[in-house]
């Protein structure tokens, strides 16, 4: 899925692991006056690389492109996979 802009990142990002679906952004914050990623949402992504197997995260040097390939939970139960990365999602 590509998209442009950083609105609504982190539903964004809820629904690319959920749906297991890889997702490019493009053009993060191109327009201001520092463009790119900020540094909090830059640890968001490297969270979510962190609690998911697999899970992949490129950005670019100027931090206005992502691509984000989701992966699986760690939990041990895979059962519950879904329910737990929403929830962890969700608190962002």
């Amino acid at each position: 899925m590509k998209l442009k802009g950083s609105q609504f990142l982190r539903q964004r990002l809820l629904h690319s692991t959920l749906t297991a679906t890889p997702i490019i952004i493009k053009d993060i914050h191109a327009d201001d006056a520092s463009p790119g990623l900020p540094l909090y949402e830059i640890s968001l992504l490297r969270l979510l690389e962190k609690i998911s197997d697999d899970c992949t995260v490129e950005i670019n040097e100027i931090g206005t492109n992502l691509r984000c390939k989701p992966g699986f939970s760690l939990e041990e139960s895979a059962s519950c996979m879904t329910a737990d990365l929403a929830g962890q999602l969700a608190i962002f």
